[in-house]
Parts: structure tokens; C-alpha cells; sequence
């Protein structure tokens, strides 16, 4: 159920069953997707590329900021949480060859596109989907351990793998199991 991506109250649903009384506890369901959660993680960080970079010649490479976390009493613009923000680090790049462009998200008339055409509508996407996958799961981990996983599961999109036997594969990797 954690490579299917279900919710806590979906895996209730999934496992209750009328002939027997027993139901999964939220307690075992949080253990179950910790453990399948830790076992990606462990695998994903073994076998990450150690001098990848990313992009390369003639690549665009979107980088924007983005804040994870809840609006205090779900009022208000304050958000308490983590920001992953990088703006001043970029300022830098053009000193290496890279051509820097911006997008001002303040500028009244059009706050997603320059008028160069520069966007960070990709960007944007993957941040949203994992805020999505963020808020529907309840954030009890290290932030970190979310985008590993997230990342994990869209290289598998990508690459048109089962979930399930990815999950496996990682499983065996981690446990020596033949």
C-alpha cells in the first residue's frame, strides 16, 4: 500500500474487513510506511550517483523556492515550516559560464513569466506535487527523507517501473536478500 501511495485512512479502509473485527492501527500503518519509507531512502542514498550534476550544455535547469509546512491556525500568510531556498547561491553562476535568468514574482502583470519568456512552471509543478504528497501523508519524518522518496518515485514514473517491484528490489538490496 506505501508503493501505491494510500493514505493512513486509506489502508483502514483497505485492510478492515467485515468477517474479523481486527483493524490495522494507525500506530502499525505508520510503522509499516517508516519501514518501506527508511528501506527506499537507504537504498536510494547507496546508489545515488556520486559526481552527477545537473543539466549540462545547452540544458535549462529551473531552480526556484519553494516553503513547506501549515498556515498557523489556517489563517494568515505565515507559514511555519521549511523553505528550500537558494536565491542568493544563484547570483554566482554567470562568473561560471551559466546564463542566469529570473522570474520576478512580484511584478504585478505577470508574476510566473519574464519578459524574456524565463518561467518556472516545471519547477513550480514538482513543488506542488510534493506538497501535495507532503500535507496527504501528515509530515511526521525528516523533511529530507520526503523528497528522497518523491524523487524515488518519479524516477520510477519516468522510467515506467512497477512501484511495488521497485519497492522489492530496494528491500532485497537493503535486507541481503537473494
Amino acid at each position: 500500500m506505501f508503493s501505491q501511495k494510500y493514505s493512513y485512512h486509506q489502508v483502514k479502509l483497505e485492510t478492515a474487513r467485515e468477517d474479523i473485527e481486527t483493524v490495522l492501527s494507525t500506530r502499525t500503518i505508520t510503522d509499516w510506511f517508516s519501514y518501506c519509507r527508511e528501506t527506499v531512502i537507504i537504498y536510494e542514498l547507496e546508489h545515488q550517483e556520486v559526481n552527477s550534476k545537473i543539466g549540462g550544455p545547452g540544458k535549462i535547469v529551473q531552480l526556484d523556492e519553494s516553503k513547506f509546512g501549515k498556515r498557523k491556525y489556517n489563517k494568515g500568510r505565515h507559514i511555519e515550516g521549511h523553505r528550500v531556498h537558494l536565491m542568493r547561491a544563484y547570483d554566482c553562476l554567470p562568473q561560471y559560464g551559466y546564463i542566469h535568468k529570473k522570474v520576478n514574482h512580484s511584478d504585478p502583470i505577470n508574476k510566473f513569466v519574464a519578459p524574456d519568456e524565463t518561467h518556472t512552471q516545471k519547477i513550480e509543478s514538482h513543488w506542488r506535487n510534493l506538497k501535495v504528497m507532503f500535507s496527504r501523508d501528515g509530515y511526521k519524518a525528516n523533511f529530507t527523507d520526503w523528497i528522497i522518496e518523491y524523487s524515488w518515485r518519479r524516477k520510477i514514473k519516468i522510467t515506467q517501473k512497477d512501484v511495488f517491484e521497485e519497492l522489492i528490489k530496494a528491500i532485497q538490496y537493503v535486507y541481503k536478500i537473494d
